[in-house]
């Protein structure tokens, strides 16, 4: 029996958990997108950003983000998610969100 084992699609909310009988502690986390980290991040930019934040210190240490620089939710955050607006539309926020920033 192998002790290795693969986490996929999950969220952890500590930095230890259980996987059948056995006591795990994460030394490092790598993802592409900030749900892979922290719970809550399917919101608006801003709340995104402040989220990221919140765990500074562990960005670069703990936790290594490899983003999706074409698609992910950092991008569908700039229009609240609503995957039914026009694609024209998505343009025009997602233009909008870049002038604000």
């Amino acid at each position: 029996a192998s002790d290795s084992f693969h986490i996929r699609n999950t969220t952890l909310p500590s930095d230890s958990f259980h996987v059948g009988q056995g006591y795990y502690r994460i030394l490092l986390l790598v993802g592409d997108n900030l749900e892979d980290f922290v719970e809550g991040s399917k919101s608006d930019p801003a709340s995104r950003r402040k989220l990221a934040l919140r765990h500074a210190g562990r960005w670069g240490r703990q936790w290594i983000v490899l983003p999706n620089s074409i698609y992910g939710h950092w991008e569908a955050s700039m229009y609240n998610f609503d995957y039914q607006l026009p694609r024209e539309r998505q343009l025009q926020l997602k233009m909008q969100q870049l002038k604000e920033q």
